[in-house]
């Protein structure tokens, strides 16, 4: 189950949670300007690996910015991180010029 945390007129943040403990299982923020969401920080703690907790934060970051109009949302995720990556083209996201060698930059327009 995914909550909204500290709204904000430009940034949220969403929290996967535990559904019979209620502890933060996984996170994700976004913040939007002019048009353009930023998806930053998706995690999840390791022992709930393979439930698709990013899977749902992702698409629930996705879905917070078509509600905000966005035209196009990004992230960037560090290059060794390839099961991310994978997941974000799995959700239509195309690689787009890096920030740095360390980062890959992945977009997708809405």
């Amino acid at each position: 189950m995914i909550y909204k945390l500290e709204p904000t007129n430009y940034a949220i943040t969403f929290r996967a949670t535990h559904t019979e403990e209620r502890f933060p299982i996984g996170f994700t923020s976004v913040e939007i300007s002019d048009g353009v969401g930023k998806i930053e920080g998706v995690m999840r703690f390791p022992d709930f690996r393979g439930l698709g907790i990013c899977k749902a934060l992702a698409k629930r970051a996705i879905r917070f910015c078509r509600d905000m109009n966005c035209k196009k949302a990004y992230i960037a995720i560090y290059h060794k991180r390839k099961g991310l990556i994978a997941l974000y083209r799995s959700l239509g996201f195309e690689e787009i010029e890096p920030i740095t060698p360390e980062y890959v930059r992945l977009e997708k327009k809405l």
